[in-house]
């Protein structure tokens, strides 16, 4: 049962120090796209970064921790409203800085959520 344990809190480590890192990424890409105009293949990269981000929320909540899931769930939101924006930018080929500005707004509120939750999965 210990090792079950131990096997378990290093899991949601490894995803919540992961969670974190995408977010980070995620945003400096979008910093870069707003300061410098970047190419539409960043936005690209964001999807993928967004979307292995999702695979680690996924699989911290498949432990059905509570005070896990009750951040994971919101980080999930965010998640998937950047993602939302970057194929709204994908689709409509807007400026690339207009909606930028939107994920980065999503991504600093999840980055608050992302510090939560590594504290909480330290907690444990």
């Amino acid at each position: 049962m210990e090792l079950h344990t131990a096997n378990k809190n290093e899991t949601l480590i490894t995803a919540g120090i992961e969670i974190q890192a995408l977010n980070i990424a995620i945003e400096c890409m979008l910093c870069q796209i707003i300061d410098n105009e970047k190419d539409i293949d960043w936005i690209e990269s964001i999807l993928h970064l967004a979307s292995e981000q999702k695979i680690c929320l996924k699989t911290a909540l498949q432990y059905d921790v509570p005070a896990v899931s009750k951040l994971c769930q919101p980080l999930m939101a965010y998640n998937r409203a950047i993602i939302s924006v970057c194929l709204m930018i994908l689709d409509e080929n807007t400026p690339l800085s207009d909606r930028s500005e939107a994920a980065l707004t999503l991504s600093r509120k999840q980055r608050q959520l992302a510090n939560q939750l590594i504290s909480t999965i330290a907690d444990l």
